[in-house]
């Protein structure tokens, strides 16, 4: 994965970037980091091209990389596109263009084909291009001057296109540079001057208080948070392959005592172990890193030919050296327990990893448990919310540390449990505290492994439920909305969907119809259309009002996904959000949710000069506002009376169907291949998203059983050659023929059933920890509903991992260790 993203960053890239320019006009200063800029003042005069060579060092040279976003399209199909161009790097000759798989796909062409590329933006002119092929990433590429020529760079920058100048040179790139092109207009980004940052007295005051990445406190905690979280990662997988280790140790007990009798020290032993998980990680970690680096090689080569592949060696190198680190570190444990074995028991083959009696660093786990529980939970209740998420990762860490160390202390309780069960219960029961190198292992890693997955599996079905109840308080429970996509010229009309209506109404069946017309979101130099809230605000900040219309749990539905920036009020409207009050479409009003203050607002007409980057207002109308919406509404809706007031011109926008039956995930995804292999232009939501089938979490939960049961078996799997002297021992002293595979069942079962539900149990109180409270205004507003009360155990992942999972382990655990054959039996 490393390789195949680290190639196609830099096939998308060309070279790495250390220094960019981008201009903005008139005289500008910056921070340090260009993290914040401002220019004012008239525009130096000359191009970009010719400035840039004016106040460039000696030496220095500018590459223009220009993006910019719009459609592709051919005569049957249309998809989104952007766009690089480049004039060094791997591009096509002038007037053709890399696709990304993706685009190439969805427009059907190969490698010959003609596309036209037409630029966002008003008055934009298609570009005809040949695909010379497919390139990696997701952003086509063309070689200048495809779409721009240097000399003619759009000036200044704005959302519509984006124009870098790339600087490269002989020498460090200083910030007396960085102040030349500052005062003819260009603001830049130098890792050179972020390395070896000036003095801040040479920084104008107000960007000195920025940090830039090289010091930035900010930053420094960031990526320790992000390192927590990797070790958080870290020791799951340290703990799921630590069984390996203890048991091939155990296996191993008859040669360290043969050590120690011939003159080996404990500090020998422990050197010996060490070196076992030193050479297991050598091997495993570079047989990997070959394996990896040489399947993204094939899969490079079919899925990119002609593009060079480059491996990251410092990353694989990272990687392995991390693995090799890993292997060692695991088998720090039984090398400590084979240090301290006794000669005479070991000669005999007896190991030393009974846990016969309670030992005081036993309760380093469970004590720490309930005083990490304790704090996290106070926390929970008076701490922030937003502050108890960025810092998870450092609690998590603590979690998963303290419920692996939990594990012996379980072990030994279930050694002492079990003395009126059945004969192989018993058995198994002892085996658990007399063989701790295989027990303890195995629990710390189920326990640990469930704990976290029904942990974050917990809380995704929170906020899921949370989102739905949500939606259910504004819409039903599910809605479809066809739009047609926006282009420039637009004058879609409703019979043109008429054909992915029929489609989609049969296959979910009969729905009701709702058309919605509005005012269509231009933001290219013609008028546009918004309502001025920050009036009330500015004089009332702390006011009820403003808290309601700053409420995070908005609900985004049918009408917000719509492509309109206003929405014309219809009776169809009223009844898909189920008002009941009576509405007058006859009088200029303004519908707003039930809660709202205010009598009136003000409905602006605006027109954006992009030269200037200002906005001018061409006229305003106040309009009475109704109280009509549900409180979670975010949709602007306004009367065709107040529409007209100030003469907004309304358009068709979508269609939306509210099926009687219920859409299932199979539905969606017919609906949604259909629409992708037979419609042009035409977008289809069903609402509320949802992305996983209703089975989803039966599967999830079986999966997770499974890998409970994969563990045991590897234990088991490891084991075999002490349990089977074990074994034969009980058959001598005639023992049933089917006593081994009960008792094999019986320890795997125990497994399952300790540490299934303990994981259970702390997965959910750590999901129960995570989950966010009700953030509530102090004017009484809800301004966010929080997490916590829709965190409800979910049965199918319980019956799943504490009946389905111990069955499935106890008769996997029953295939091992059938009665031995003479041979066999003698040879132990």
């Amino acid at each position: 994965m490393v390789t195949s993203e680290h190639s196609a960053s830099e096939a998308v890239l060309g070279s790495t970037v250390r220094t960019s320019a981008e201009l903005s006009g008139g005289s500008c200063g910056q921070s340090i980091d260009r993290s914040r800029h401002d220019c004012e003042g008239d525009p130096v005069p000359g191009t970009a091209l010719e400035l840039l060579e004016e106040h460039l060092p000696e030496g220095f040279e500018a590459e223009l990389h220009y993006t910019t976003w719009g459609s592709a399209s051919t005569e049957h199909r249309r998809t989104g596109l952007n766009v690089q161009q480049r004039a060094t790097g791997k591009i096509p000759p002038p007037g053709q263009i890399y696709l990304p798989n993706s685009a190439a796909q969805a427009l059907r062409v190969q490698a010959g084909d003609t596309v036209t590329f037409t630029p966002e933006g008003p008055g934009a002119a298609g570009v005809e291009l040949t695909v010379a092929g497919t390139s990696p990433g997701f952003d086509a590429l063309v070689g200048e001057p495809t779409l721009l020529a240097p000399a003619d760079s759009p000036e200044p920058v704005d959302e519509t296109y984006r124009s870098t100048w790339v600087i490269t040179g002989p020498d460090e790139f200083t910030w007396d540079d960085v102040l030349a092109l500052n005062a003819v207009g260009f603001t830049v980004r130098a890792e050179d001057v972020i390395d070896n940052p000036p003095p801040l007295d040479r920084v104008p005051e107000q960007f000195r208080t920025v940090h830039y990445p090289s010091t930035g406190s900010s930053d420094t905690i960031t990526l320790f948070l992000m390192g927590v979280a990797a070790l958080v990662v870290g020791v799951l997988f340290l703990l799921v392959i630590s069984p390996v280790f203890t048991i091939a140790t155990t296996r191993m007990s008859r040669i360290f005592a043969l050590m120690s009798s011939q003159g080996a020290t404990p500090g020998h032993i422990r050197l010996a172990v060490l070196a076992y998980g030193l050479v297991a990680g050598v091997l495993g970690a570079s047989a990997g890193a070959a394996l990896g680096v040489g399947a993204a090689t094939v899969s490079w080569m079919l899925t990119y030919p002609g593009w060079p592949l480059t491996v990251p060696c410092g990353y694989v190198a990272l990687l392995w050296l991390l693995a090799v680190i890993a292997s060692t570190a695991t088998s720090l444990l039984p090398a400590w327990v084979a240090a301290r074995a006794s000669i005479s028991t070991g000669v005999q083959g007896a190991t030393p990893d009974r846990l016969l009696r309670w030992h005081p660093w036993m309760t380093v786990g469970p004590v720490g448990l309930m005083l990490l529980a304790g704090v996290t939970g106070v926390m929970w209740l008076t701490v922030d919310h937003g502050v108890i998420s960025y810092y998870g990762p450092l609690p998590a860490l603590a979690f998963v540390v303290l419920l692996a160390a939990s594990a012996p202390a379980l072990v030994w309780a279930m050694g002492r449990m079990g003395r009126s069960a059945p004969l192989a219960w018993r058995l198994a029961l002892r085996d658990t505290g007399r063989q701790s190198l295989r027990s303890v292992p195995a629990l710390a890693a189920i326990m640990t492994v469930v704990a976290m997955t029904v942990a974050f599996h917990a809380g995704s079905q929170a906020a899921s439920g949370r989102s739905h109840d949500l939606y259910g308080s504004v819409y039903e429970s599910q809605s479809i909305l066809i739009t047609p996509e926006w282009q420039d010229g637009y004058s879609a009309r409703e019979r043109d969907v008429e054909d992915v209506v029929s489609h989609v109404l049969s296959v979910t069946g009969p729905a009701e119809r709702t058309t919605l017309r509005g005012v269509r979101s231009d933001w290219y130099g013609e008028s546009f259309y918004e309502i001025n809230y920050g009036e009330f605000c500015r004089t009332q900040p702390a006011s009820e009002q403003c808290a309601l219309w700053e409420r995070h749990d908005r609900v985004s539905g049918p009408l917000e996904w719509a492509s309109g920036s206003f929405l014309e009020a219809s009776p169809e409207m009223l009844d898909l959000l189920r008002i009941d009050a009576p509405v007058d479409l006859t009088a200029p009003a303004i519908l707003v949710p039930r809660d709202t203050i205010v009598e009136e607002l003000t409905l602006q007409d605006k027109v954006y000069h992009p030269d200037t980057d200002t906005h001018e207002l061409l006229d305003e109308v106040t309009l009475p506002v109704l109280p009509v919406l549900p409180e979670l509404m975010s949709a602007t809706i306004i009367t065709p009376a107040g529409l007209a007031e100030i003469g907004a011109p309304v358009n068709y926008v979508g269609t939306v169907l509210t099926p009687a039956e219920e859409v299932t995930f199979d539905m969606r995804r017919d609906i949604a291949a259909w629409v992708q292999e037979e419609t042009v232009g035409t977008t289809v939501n069903v609402l509320p998203l949802n992305n996983r089938p209703d089975w989803w979490p039966a599967a999830f939960a079986g999966i997770l059983g499974l890998g409970v049961v994969v563990v045991i078996t590897l234990v088991l799997a490891l084991s075999w050659q002490g349990a089977r002297r074990q074994f034969a021992l009980l058959d001598a002293v005639g023992a049933t023929p089917s006593l081994p595979s009960r008792v094999s069942g019986a320890f795997a079962a125990l497994l399952a059933l300790a540490g299934s539900p303990a994981g259970a149990v702390f997965g959910y109180l750590a999901a129960w920890l995570m989950s966010s409270r009700t953030l509530v205004h102090p004017t009484g507003v809800v301004m966010e509903t929080g997490t916590v009360g829709y965190l409800v155990p979910d049965w199918r992942l319980l019956l799943i991992l504490l009946v389905a999972t111990p069955v499935l382990a106890w008769a996997v655990g029953s295939l091992f260790h059938r009665r031995p054959g003479e041979l066999e039996y003698r040879e132990t």
